[in-house]
């Protein structure tokens, strides 16, 4: 044993650190990492090309998938894919060279207005600024970035149809969770509205779940000091105003969370395992449980680990998904990794 003198310089202040949910969890795992038949490659990265943070969408013909990302982390927006058959095979779209001046995590939505014209909207930040790009012939061609008034960190996950033809987005900004919504199918913003922060904990990158019975919103989040488990509010008047943020059971502690409904009314939500105690901590897994597990606050059924990442890179190197759920009932999660050797 070697004990060394060290010193720390700096500003303190008291913490209220009281976790309300247990760090672990004890629910079942399944194991699928090593079914490489489940496993399709979207775009091989090498030394010199680093793919990260994918996101999807599913178009309304409920085959047609596109994907873009960004090179490295948090890295230029540019790289996308289409899928046509569900995401067997790809292929490449081109995007617009001023794609490449922005950065971190791009995300993509399916937005219809009142009208009911239908757009695919990529967004990414810039300089802290939330940009756009639209696309209105189902993702073959898009235009160039343009600002949106808005600000963020990562842009939003999820954007949610509510009432009135209207659409929400909840995205992060530093420590707080912020919301706005659209009229108009994602070509205009509101002002951003503040409405999470919590003093000890790291609250970023918010999902919207919509209740069964479609007259409640739950959105879990990332946090992100390491501090506590993931959270979780709610939102009972189409996102007008929330409940104080809750922590959630260890089962659920994870970044970037991703998540759709099967057929029988479960969720699945798929996720980078941040749990503390944890045997596939800083791999890629799935969460199988219900919506009134999460109001509740109970583990949920099961995990499946899905990419065992962390045996070839280092932590952290997966997550960021999209998730998809394919007429026929197959769920299509799609995220960045080292799964084997080279």
């Amino acid at each position: 044993m070697r004990l060394r003198d060290f010193e720390a310089h700096g500003n303190t202040y008291d913490l209220d650190w009281q976790r309300s949910q247990p760090v672990g969890y004890t629910m079942p795992v399944i194991d699928v990492a090593d079914q490489q038949q489940r496993q399709v490659v979207v775009a091989r990265g090498s030394e010199s090309l680093d793919y990260q943070h994918p996101t999807t969408v599913l178009l309304q013909d409920g085959r047609t998938i596109v994907c873009p990302w960004t090179h490295g982390h948090g890295g230029a927006l540019g790289p996308m894919k289409r899928s046509q058959d569900g995401g067997l095979t790809w292929q490449w779209v081109k995007t617009p060279e001023d794609w490449t001046e922005v950065q971190n995590c791009p995300t993509i939505h399916r937005l219809t207005d009142r009208d009911g014209v239908e757009r695919l909207i990529v967004l990414g930040g810039k300089d802290g600024s939330m940009m756009q790009a639209v696309s209105e012939d189902l993702g073959i061609t898009w235009n160039g970035m343009h600002p949106t008034g808005l600000s963020c960190t990562v842009p939003p996950i999820t954007i949610e149809p509510i009432s009135d033809g209207r659409h929400l987005a909840l995205f992060h900004a530093g420590r707080s969770i912020f919301m706005s919504v659209t009229g108009d199918g994602g070509l205009t913003w509101s002002e951003q509205q503040k409405i999470a922060e919590e003093r000890d904990a790291y609250l970023c990158e918010p999902v919207i779940i919509r209740s069964p019975d479609g007259k409640q919103l739950a959105t879990v989040m990332r946090e992100n000091s390491r501090w506590y488990n993931s959270f979780i509010m709610f939102s009972n008047d189409e996102g007008a105003t929330w409940s104080s943020p809750e922590e959630l059971p260890g089962s659920l502690s994870g970044d970037r969370h991703m998540a759709r409904y099967d057929e029988d009314g479960r969720i699945v939500m798929v996720f980078r395992d941040t749990c503390i105690c944890s045997r596939t901590a800083a791999d890629f897994v799935g969460w199988v449980g219900t919506y009134d597990d999460l109001v509740e606050k109970r583990e949920g059924q099961y995990r499946v680990r899905l990419i065992a990442n962390s045996r070839y890179a280092h932590a952290g190197y997966t997550g960021y998904p999209g998730l998809e759920r394919l007429p026929d009932g197959t769920f299509v999660a799609t995220t960045y990794a080292v799964n084997r050797v080279g």
